[in-house]
């Protein structure tokens, strides 16, 4: 704190005689006048009881003679008006006195803090960060376990390009062909779909299997592409998969169509690659399951449409190479041939009753077969 600077003290100035006696000529005056009124008014108020006394009526009656008494008035005389003397005090200069030389105390201003002033409250600049699209990754591709699949181009129309599912696929563990499991009941395959040709058709009359089934009479791996055969709509199989893609599990059965039809075997093969993209596409989450192909009776085979072909030669031929393509796409291979070929590779007889198509005790024992042989 800053130390206050010492004053000293201011002498009076001594004051001229005339101005000392101002206050004493003021108060003899007025002694002087009051003096004056006082001795009028108690002059005044004598006569006038002599008057009063004179003049008053007397109103009692009078018991003894009153004498009269002269009356003779007395001159008044008012003493000469002179002035009091005037008394002026000894002029004496009043003492003067110096008060004593002291330092003035010295006052330190209480110590206060200093006011707080809070900086007025603003909110922050809003900055927004640059808008910046976000890096376009594409989905990671996962090949199919052990090996890549063979790149084949299907004949006469390229493969449709189909963008990567949100999810990729489930990873299949590479067991390929299904082995026998635990018996699963009909509940199993209520969320199952079933795609074939006139085969298949026969499982869903006979068996009593009650699932779904997107099947027809002489379907093949060519007009299941293109054909309108599904429900009411007569929806195509990629329409169909579109408005119901909830299936989990799908069973594949095709070839014998194709094996007394077409003469190349790479058109078959290319086909049902093409069928497996399609539905690994609409049902990224399905299990696919390829069946065996199921041979033709003896007979059958050995008829004059069917002599020259050797179908139940190529049955065994594709079978082998169907197992090859599961492994390739990581798929399953359900080898319900076993159940159907004698030691020949031919159908048994009592299976069938042209040869070709299973009757009622053949769709059962099929269905029981895929009953013992649930997907991993």
């Amino acid at each position: 704190m800053p130390e206050n600077k010492r004053q000293s003290p201011k002498r009076k100035q001594k004051k001229a005689p005339w101005q000392r006696n101002d206050l004493a000529a003021v108060f003899l005056a007025l002694a002087v006048c009051f003096l004056i009124v006082w001795l009028l008014i108690e002059s005044g108020s004598s006569l006038f009881r002599d008057v009063n006394t004179d003049s008053a009526p007397f109103t009692g009656a009078l018991t003894t003679p009153v004498r009269p008494i002269p009356v003779t008035n007395t001159p008044v005389t008012n003493p000469p008006e002179t002035d009091p003397p005037v008394t002026n005090p000894p002029e004496t200069d009043p003492p003067v006195t110096n008060p004593p030389e002291t330092d003035p105390p010295v006052t330190n201003p209480p110590e206060t803090d200093p006011p707080v002033t809070n900086p007025p409250e603003t909110d922050p600049p809003v900055t927004n960060p640059p808008v910046t699209d976000p890096p376009v990754t594409d989905p990671p591709v996962t090949n199919p376990p052990e090996t890549d699949p063979p790149e084949t181009n299907p004949p006469e129309t390229d493969p449709p390009v189909t963008d990567p599912p949100e999810t990729d696929p489930p990873v299949f563990e590479p067991i390929v062909v299904v082995p026998e499991s635990v018996r699963v009941d009909d509940s199993y395959f209520a969320d199952a779909l079933f795609i074939g040709d006139s085969r298949t058709v026969g499982l869903s009359l006979y068996s009593g299997l009650r699932s779904n089934y997107y099947s027809e009479v002489g379907l093949n791996l060519s007009t299941v592409f293109t054909k309108g055969y599904i429900g009411d709509a007569k929806l195509t199989l990629a329409q169909a998969l579109t408005v119901n893609p909830s299936f989990t599990k799908v069973y594949l059965a095709f070839g014998i169509n194709e094996i007394s039809g077409w003469p190349s075997k790479q058109a078959f093969f290319d086909r049902y690659e093409e069928l497996i993209l399609l539905l690994r596409e609409k049902l990224p989450h399905a299990q696919i399951a390829v069946q065996a192909i199921i041979p033709m009776s003896g007979a059958a085979a050995s008829s004059d449409r069917y002599r020259d072909i050797g179908v139940n030669e190529k049955v065994a031929e594709y079978n082998r190479l169907l197992q090859a393509m599961c492994a390739e796409h990581g798929i399953y291979f359900i080898d319900v041939y076993e159940i159907f070929a004698d030691e020949n590779g031919h159908l048994y007889a009592a299976d069938s009753t042209d040869g070709i198509h299973l009757g009622v005790a053949s769709s059962r024992r099929w269905v029981d077969y895929l009953r013992t042989h649930p997907l991993p």
